[in-house]
């Protein structure tokens, strides 16, 4: 996220984590400066609504590789973690 991963690991970070980490530290500086609409004017990102049940309202960073946003509907995410429900590392 913030070009320090290397510190920890000792690796360095892949061209795709280091675009990631471009575009997320972006998308907050976006929704800092105008948070009411930043994100949905600057980046295209839809706007957020709790009582649209089923449509896309979560936003996946980082998912399969992809550097930019993409969106999800809640209920395939919706409950609780495997690792809680079963109490594995």
């Amino acid at each position: 996220m913030f070009g320090s991963s290397e510190e920890v690991s000792k690796v360095d970070s892949t061209w795709q984590e280091r675009m990631l980490g471009s575009y997320m530290r972006n998308a907050w500086a976006t929704f800092a400066h105008c948070p009411s609409t930043g994100v949905e004017k600057v980046l295209g990102w839809p706007r957020y609504s709790q009582a649209a049940n089923g449509t896309e309202g979560l936003v996946l960073l980082g998912m399969n590789n992809h550097t930019g946003a993409q969106f999800s509907a809640r209920g395939p995410y919706d409950g609780t973690c495997q690792l809680i429900a079963t109490g594995s590392p």
